[in-house]
């Protein structure tokens, strides 16, 4: 049976300027870099399997996905304003053009070059940013991926896609804000403590306030489960796992599973 590498009625909206990169042994394709051949559509965006948007495909120096039948193809909504939108409520903006990317098989993660370099609203001193969500409007489980590079207004990110995917870029998207630190006497103490020290200060954990339960050690780590969102059956509104799939500490907020950002805390 075919595979499906581009499903064209998942979202209608996106069956433009349509690429990929792809491993497929049977038919001998090995395609490691790749970007939209639509010149007249404001090529903007380059994928590749290695950090190198220059050297041709078949380069001898390029890796390749790791695992056969390995597909990863993008479309874009054909938006070519180029004018920046505000997003949130910050001082957040984003372009108008946005991608959706379909993933199958593998997890590899990839390199993606966007030339942002006619978008004059995007400064060569902003903190470039790919937005990633699970629909077109971002709004569900959406992440801030930084750019690793951001020179001459092309921006270099390196990201593991899901199987479906929306994506955009934009700057300043990560403003963050925090609250004074309490004043005051502490009105509780830790009583629970789990420690790999061998030696303990004295009337530990209960010298440590405000706590429930106190862990520490100097060469270990806490690990909670590693798994998926979809492998929980019954979820309980409050529990923590971390998403192999989306890499990311998840909370399951009675509703639904959500990705654990840094926001505002009020």
């Amino acid at each position: 049976m075919p595979e499906i590498t581009w499903n064209s009625s998942l979202n209608t909206t996106f069956n433009n300027n349509i690429f990929g990169i792809a491993r497929d042994d049977m038919s001998v394709l090995n395609q490691r870099v790749s970007s939209s051949i639509n010149n007249e559509n404001n090529i903007m965006l380059t994928a590749a399997t290695s950090n190198d948007f220059i050297l041709p495909s078949a380069n001898v120096g390029r890796t390749s996905f790791s695992k056969d039948k390995t597909f990863l193809v993008m479309g874009d909504n054909n938006v070519q304003s180029l004018a920046l939108v505000n997003y949130g409520a910050t001082s957040g903006k984003i372009i108008q053009r946005s991608w959706l990317a379909q993933k199958t098989n593998d997890q590899d993660p990839v390199w993606l070059q966007a030339d942002l370099s006619k978008y004059t609203g995007i400064l060569s001193t902003d903190k470039v940013f790919m937005m990633v969500a699970d629909d077109a409007g971002f709004t569900q489980n959406v992440k801030m991926i930084s750019a690793t590079s951001f020179v001459n207004g092309k921006a270099v990110f390196n990201y593991t896609f899901p199987a479906n995917q929306y994506f955009t870029f934009g700057t300043n998207l990560q403003a963050y804000c925090t609250k004074d630190a309490a004043t005051g006497t502490p009105n509780s103490i830790t009583k629970f403590g789990i420690t790999g020290h061998t030696g303990l200060q004295a009337n530990w954990p209960a010298i440590i306030p405000n706590g429930f339960i106190a862990l520490e050690s100097t060469n270990k780590g806490f690990v909670i489960t590693r798994t998926t969102a979809a492998n929980i059956a019954v979820p309980v509104e409050g529990m923590l796992i971390f998403d192999t799939a989306d890499n990311c500490f998840k909370l399951y907020n009675g509703t639904s599973w959500k990705c654990i950002i840094r926001s505002c805390n009020e």
